[in-house]
């Protein structure tokens, strides 16, 4: 059963992130024993004292999506809103040679569809 925990087992902590700024927070949606498995990422970084970005990824290039927000109260509770719906289109990805790919791969586009229109 896939779980977050620390991404690079929290090395990445202080590194520059992927829209460039620190990060403060850094977890990956996986199984801890199988880290090249993971499906997601979710990242919390500053990029000064007034920007902060909440990014969030779906491997396999599903989704990239960088929201950058005012403050880190409002950073960390996207990240916070966030994150359980990053899991639930998570486990939508399709396996390659599941039966009724096309299906599946609609219906997951159209999951991450709607998570991009709800934080447009």
């Amino acid at each position: 059963m896939s779980e977050w925990y620390p991404y690079e087992d929290g090395e990445s902590v202080g590194t520059r992130g992927p829209e460039g700024g620190r990060i403060v927070l850094d977890l990956e949606l996986g199984l801890r024993a199988d880290p090249e498995d993971a499906d997601a990422r979710l990242t919390l970084e500053s990029s000064a004292e007034t920007a902060w970005d909440v990014v969030a990824n779906l491997y396999g290039g599903w989704l990239y999506l960088a929201l950058e927000r005012g403050s880190e109260a409002e950073a960390r509770a996207t990240f916070d809103k966030l994150k359980p719906e990053l899991e639930e289109v998570a486990r939508l990805i399709p396996d390659e040679d599941e039966r009724g790919l096309d299906e599946k791969v609609a219906t997951l586009l159209a999951a991450i569809s709607r998570l991009e229109d709800q934080y447009a």
